[in-house]
């Protein structure tokens, strides 16, 4: 599935890069700072967050996860269900910059 292009720039998030996957799109807002939910995510074309969230932590990513309630921007309502919430530190947006430059020899 794609990603929405015109919804990630409708919800503030980073215009999607033609080569992202679902999961390097996660893994680029979360480390720019950004904050996912379940409902967000769904309205930009990922549909299932909760299924990447294991796939995170194997590759041995730091992050945060809340569960909460969160504004549907498809329906334009808070729903009164909780939803995951990912997102990173300052401390953890740091740590993966560190991580993700190449080693120069």
């Amino acid at each position: 599935m794609m990603i929405i292009s015109q919804n990630c720039i409708e919800q503030g998030l980073p215009t999607p890069k033609s080569y992202d996957t679902q999961l390097g799109y996660i893994k680029r807002c979360i480390g720019s700072g950004y904050v996912l939910n379940s409902r967000l995510c769904s309205y930009i074309g990922i549909a299932h967050l909760h299924s990447y969230i294991p796939v995170l932590r194997q590759k041995g990513l730091e992050f945060s996860q809340e569960y909460g309630l969160s504004y549907c921007p498809a329906r334009d309502f808070v729903p009164p269900y909780l939803v995951d919430i990912i997102y990173m530190t300052v401390e953890q947006q740091n740590q993966y910059r560190e991580e993700k430059k190449p080693e120069l020899v």
